[in-house]
């Protein structure tokens, strides 16, 4: 394992840990994505679902996502909303969800991305922005006072099995 998969994989551990959100600045798109499944893997049980994979959507709303990630969450816990219908919050506690990554953030609006936190973190859920830097500078996302605020994880290289992921 190179030093940027260790430190990638070190970074959300930590982040997964301590329940503390932050962001992913990748120098070119999807860089980091096998790196990330290959953590969510290891936190994902037969029953639970401890850290869940999105890719943002331009228009979505918080509440789309969070209506969706509630329908996800019943999905894998082998509740389908016909069948069973909680809040999300209740999904979210019966799922053990701890951490959220959404990949692709400058799709959304800072203040959008303001309310999943806010929402996020009230269910004791740490979120984890994930974005390429030359479509995150164009956008006013980092300016917002709190995503300024969040944990910075700079990749500065290309990471190992990129290329494999493109073939």
């Amino acid at each position: 394992m190179d030093r940027v998969s260790k430190s990638i994989r070190e970074w959300l551990e930590e982040r997964f840990v301590k329940n503390q959100n932050g962001i992913i600045i990748e120098q070119l798109e999807y860089s980091v994505f096998n790196l990330i499944h290959d953590f969510l893997e290891a936190k994902d049980h037969s029953h639970k679902t401890h850290a869940i994979y999105y890719n943002a959507f331009d228009g979505e709303s918080a509440a789309e996502f969070i209506s969706f990630l509630a329908e996800e969450l019943n999905g894998k816990l082998g509740q389908y909303t016909s069948k069973f219908d909680p809040t999300p919050s209740a999904t979210i506690a019966k799922a053990e969800l701890k951490m959220v990554i959404i990949d692709q953030c400058y799709c959304y609006t800072p203040e959008i991305a303001d309310e999943l936190l806010t929402w996020l973190n009230r269910h004791n859920v740490c979120l984890i922005f994930v974005g390429a830097e030359s479509k995150i500078k164009p956008t006013q996302f980092m300016s917002h006072p709190t995503m300024a605020k969040l944990a910075r994880f700079e990749v500065n290289a290309v990471c190992p099995y990129q290329d494999a992921a493109l073939t």
